[in-house]
């Protein structure tokens, strides 16, 4: 539990079987800034792997991590609220929901080099109205044997960017931006989206708008009253 901690390095760590496998929070007014988990081994931690929550959760590092549910834990990676965060070549597998989750003001973080194998609802998703400028940036997302309801990558919020991703294999749309309200202004681009079984970018609702689509190679379009 690093709450309100700062500059704390976990290296080389095997962590299972707890609640949540690491939380890094803000608690009583202060936050955590600047902590590191690096080269660390994730096992059937069973609400999340990793957990961060708070607007104050800013500039942590999740790297070189194998991060794996094995069909219990909820998600692998879920930040809510926090700024600026960085989750790069980690191994994120197995989650019963979501392999990365950024909900709520969580803005600004990078997800790079990362593979996100085989998690039940949606590789990565990101939601909430001040949830923007997130950059998912050369990830392979793959839901090769998954036949639930899943997404390669889901955008409920506005400005944020899908760059260089390897996006396949996957029960729904490789990524998806659905309306009513906002997710509008998203960038994807220079993507590699196949072997999806609906569509390869599917956007759906009035509001959802601006959004530019740009140089990917894929294997089907759909946008709907956009």
């Amino acid at each position: 539990d690093l709450s309100n901690a700062n500059n704390v390095h976990l290296v080389d760590l095997r962590i299972r079987g707890f609640s949540n496998g690491v939380y890094i929070r803000e608690f009583g007014g202060s936050g955590a800034t600047n902590n590191l988990v690096r080269n660390c081994i994730f096992v059937s931690n069973m609400a999340a792997n990793v957990k961060m929550l708070g607007v104050k959760i800013i500039s942590n590092r999740i790297a070189g991590c194998s991060i794996d549910g094995k069909n219990r834990a909820s998600y692998g990676i879920q930040i809510t609220d926090g700024d600026r965060n960085l989750m790069t070549n980690n191994t994120i597998r197995g989650h019963t929901l979501n392999g990365i989750d950024i909900g709520g003001s969580g803005a600004s973080n990078r997800i790079v080099g990362n593979a996100v194998r085989s998690n039940a609802f949606d590789g990565i998703a990101i939601a909430g109205a001040a949830a923007v400028g997130n950059q998912i940036i050369s990830n392979v997302i793959d839901g090769t044997g998954i036949t639930y309801q899943d997404y390669g990558v889901v955008l409920q919020a506005d400005r944020n960017v899908v760059v260089n991703n390897i996006i396949r294999g996957h029960s729904q749309s490789g990524v998806y931006i659905p309306g009513p309200t906002g997710n509008s202004s998203n960038l994807v681009a220079g993507n590699s989206i196949w072997s999806n079984v609906l569509i390869g970018v599917n956007i759906v609702g009035t509001a959802a708008d601006g959004n530019r689509i740009v140089s990917n190679n894929f294997d089907g379009m759909n946008s709907q009253d956009t």
